[in-house]
């Protein structure tokens, strides 16, 4: 899911209307009391308060609200980059309430042109990146916040191929913490 462009029309509960959330909870309620009585356990109970939790981050408004970056103020955004709105935006997100936010950024598979296509996507990185971690710190979520920066699997160590790139090294994988 990718809450930008059409689909962040999804995250918006009003066209689905707060009776037809409220039917969903309770069907979701009645799910859980029946397989309370089967298990005979409490682990749902705790479930319960997450999806409690989550369903009032979503209705609450603060979610859409997260996602309306011109709510943001002008340099916070220039900071970013125009390259950089999904770092800002996860930012905006975990502050609204949202535990776990995750995202696709960039075109890292550069078996090819592999020069060109990182003089032009690790700047944009770097910026958003930084911007990032400058914000968690500055506003004491430094402690609360952990940031995966992930790739799938690393690249072979020499340009290795008449195209300029290097190819997939499986025996490597990028993780920044």
């Amino acid at each position: 899911f990718r809450p930008s462009g059409p689909a962040r029309d999804d995250m918006d509960p009003k066209p689905v209307g707060a009776d037809r959330i409220g039917r969903r909870k309770s069907l979701l309620e009645g799910f859980n009391h029946f397989r309370r009585k089967l298990d005979g356990g409490n682990d749902l109970e705790q479930m319960d308060a997450f999806t409690q939790q989550a369903v009032e981050v979503v209705t609450s408004g603060r979610v859409a609200d997260a996602l309306d970056l011109e709510k943001e103020d002008a340099d916070v955004r220039e900071r970013y980059g125009k390259d950089g709105t999904m770092f800002l935006t996860a930012r905006r997100l975990v502050e609204a309430g949202v535990r776990v936010v995750t995202f696709n950024w960039g075109g890292w598979d550069t078996h090819s042109n592999i020069f060109d296509t990182l003089r032009g996507q690790l700047p944009k990185m770097d910026r958003a990146l930084s911007a990032l971690f400058q914000d968690i710190s500055e506003r004491g979520l430094d402690q609360d916040v952990s940031v995966v920066v992930w790739g799938e699997f690393g690249r072979t160590p020499r340009v290795n191929n008449n195209n300029g790139g290097r190819d997939n090294w499986l025996e490597v994988a990028m993780c920044v913490l």
